[in-house]
């Protein structure tokens, strides 16, 4: 009766396994294999984090299980013994499931409170300001190699401090010279490094470019994650370093002086202007955001070569009050690339107007606008001292 009864069970142990193995959703199976656990960021716990999942998988076909070996209730005493034994296997499953999805929570919750936020929104809003994604049409390529969607950052070659710094900060991705272009990308590929930056940027985002991250979201929840699709950052922009990084993208620091044909002194003026395109590749304006930075540097928003295929947007500051708005602003959340050179020679022509003096400081004012912008030749990084640190 032994012999039956272990055969008997022995047997529905192998039919179950034969049915269950391909009932397997093959996204939990790719994450078991590939990716034990994904965190909003890279925690290193992969290895202990396995036991989670093949518990999960256990207890999504436990009850089938029972099921099976309710049916053989009356055969024979020892199958209740057999059956009696299998549930409190499957409670102690149950319990030890309940535990380590316990513990995933409160690890999760005390890893996203550690991210430092200045340094989520400022890399959301340099991302937002000359970042790219590119989603593959295909899944391999002709030579049978897996196709991985994209990230890209682009940077003038002179800030290449910031992109090793930032690179390092971060812990993934690669750096490019672009070949024949004053320019280096910074490139994120691999499903694993997606993640990590998609989680540290995402919930910061306010440009229509938030759709095409929700799209390589899509793409990377298909292949079995689970990353949330947060709606667009309507905080106040003085509450984070979001329009920090957007200006690092897309703002230029200007200082101008004129004077008549008899050399007197006609004009001296400082401001900040962001151009922005009117609608991106997908067709989304940009009228709202540029629209939201000009209420907080008090300007309107401009058209520009609006008879061009490359119609702008244009904001620029015109009065001292906004220039003084935006000063607080870069003096709470200061700039980390060769900008922060020129926001210092800005500001110190910014001093002179509040102090009324910008007409009597006059060659002191043109010998900081001699070095601004693309005139700069010799780069002092010591502010990248002061870089955000990825965690608090």
């Amino acid at each position: 009766m032994h012999t039956l009864n272990h055969a008997f069970f022995k047997a529905l142990l192998f039919l179950g396994a034969g049915v269950k193995v391909p009932a397997i959703n093959p996204a939990i199976f790719w994450e078991l294999l590939y990716q034990p656990i994904i965190t909003k960021i890279d925690t290193g716990q992969s290895e202990g984090n396995l036991r989670y999942y093949i518990l999960k998988i256990l207890r999504g076909h436990m009850q089938e299980v029972i099921n099976i070996k309710l049916i053989c209730l009356d055969y024979n005493t020892s199958s209740l013994v057999f059956i009696c034994s299998s549930i409190f296997l499957i409670s102690k499953l149950n319990y030890s499931l309940k535990a380590e999805s316990n513990k995933l929570n409160i690890d999760q919750k005390n890893i996203e409170g550690t991210i430092n936020k200045n340094f989520s929104s400022y890399l959301a809003g340099l991302f937002e300001g000359d970042g790219c994604v590119w989603i593959p049409k295909k899944e391999r390529d002709k030579n049978n190699n897996i196709i991985y969607p994209l990230i890209t950052l682009t940077f003038n070659a002179k800030d290449l401090p910031l992109i090793i710094l930032l690179q390092e900060r971060l812990g993934i991705g690669h750096i490019y010279k672009n070949k024949g272009k004053n320019a280096y990308t910074y490139r994120i590929s691999n499903l694993k490094n997606l993640v990590k930056f998609i989680n540290i940027i995402n919930g910061y985002m306010r440009t229509p470019k938030i759709y095409k991250l929700n799209d390589l979201i899509d793409y990377i929840n298909n292949k079995g994650y689970n990353l949330n699709k947060y709606s667009l950052d309507i905080s106040p922009l003085i509450s984070n370093a979001w329009l920090s990084g957007f200006i690092e993208a897309d703002g230029h620091f200007s200082v101008r002086v004129s004077v008549d044909k008899n050399n007197i002194l006609k004009r001296i003026a400082c401001s900040l202007e962001i151009c922005q395109r009117q609608n991106d590749l997908d067709g989304y304006n940009y009228f709202n955001v540029l629209s939201l930075i000009g209420k907080f540097i008090l300007c309107q928003v401009k058209r520009t070569k609006s008879n061009s295929k490359n119609a702008q947007y244009r904001i620029r500051t015109t009065s001292l009050s906004g220039n003084i708005n935006l000063k607080f602003y870069l003096l709470k959340y200061p700039l980390f690339s060769r900008k922060y050179l020129d926001f210092k020679d800005w500001l110190a022509v910014l001093n002179y107007f509040e102090n009324k003096q910008h007409k009597i400081k006059y060659n002191e004012i043109v010998k900081n606008k001699s070095s601004m912008n693309d005139r700069r030749t010799f780069f002092c990084w010591n502010h990248l001292q002061n870089f955000y640190k990825l965690h608090n």
